[in-house]
């Protein structure tokens, strides 16, 4: 899933930040940081076991590779295989305090992709009829 978020700079200024998750977001997760995403995401199931908790420290993490697969899609120079967790570090320089934690429900949305429908059912449920 693709989604551009408005975030602030470290200059307080309004910034349009892309990010994209697809298929192979575990895989480069696991790549980058040498940890498995699907297993930080089971360790970070609130207590009623219904939301993930939004304190969740790989947070940052993940709004880092999300933002560069999204810049690596519209730039062939960005290759995502040279990333390292040192490059996180310049890219969260870039934001105001606590300015991704303050977004952890958008993020984790895109990751998790758009549970909304707008499709409707093609079947119109009135007129079965039991055979």
């Amino acid at each position: 899933m693709y989604k551009k978020i408005t975030m602030h700079n470290a200059k307080g200024e309004e910034i349009e930040v892309e990010f994209l998750a697809n298929a192979a977001t575990p895989l480069r997760y696991k790549a980058i940081f040498r940890k498995d995403l699907l297993t930080q995401f089971a360790n970070a199931k609130s207590e009623d076991n219904d939301k993930i908790k939004l304190d969740i420290d790989f947070l940052p993490e993940l709004a880092f590779l999300m933002s560069m697969q999204a810049e690596a899609f519209s730039n062939p120079e960005v290759k995502l295989d040279k990333l390292t967790p040192g490059n996180l570090v310049d890219w969260l320089e870039k934001f105001d305090s606590f300015e991704i934690e303050s977004h952890a429900e958008e993020i984790l949305n895109v990751y998790y992709g758009n549970t909304d429908t707008t499709s409707t059912s093609k079947k119109n449920t009135d007129e079965q009829t039991e055979s």
